[in-house]
């Protein structure tokens, strides 16, 4: 799925196929969750996980969000704890 970044005067928006989001929707739902995993952003603003990733590194390079993996507790890599999207975790640091 491929996404486009349109920035205006006023704010910056994103479109990833037919949905249109404003950047500043995803800062506010970063801001009022704290900690965030990939998948549930996607899932949220109905979106593929590729294409918030891609956005979420513009602030990631900026220093206003980071991102952290999440550790399974076994201590085992076999992958069986969840998909690739619940293993990273997003915060807004401003």
């Amino acid at each position: 799925m491929s996404y486009e970044l349109i920035q205006t005067p006023w704010f910056r928006l994103v479109r990833v196929g037919e949905h249109r989001m404003v950047l500043a929707d995803i800062k506010t739902y970063l801001i009022r969750h704290q900690r965030v995993t990939l998948g549930d952003l996607a899932l949220h603003f109905d979106t593929d996980p590729a294409a918030m990733k891609a956005m979420l590194e513009n602030w990631i390079r900026k220093g206003r969000v980071t991102k952290s993996e999440f550790a399974a507790t076994c201590n085992r890599t076999c992958g069986k704890c969840g998909d690739a999207a619940a293993m990273e975790i997003y915060r807004w640091t401003g």
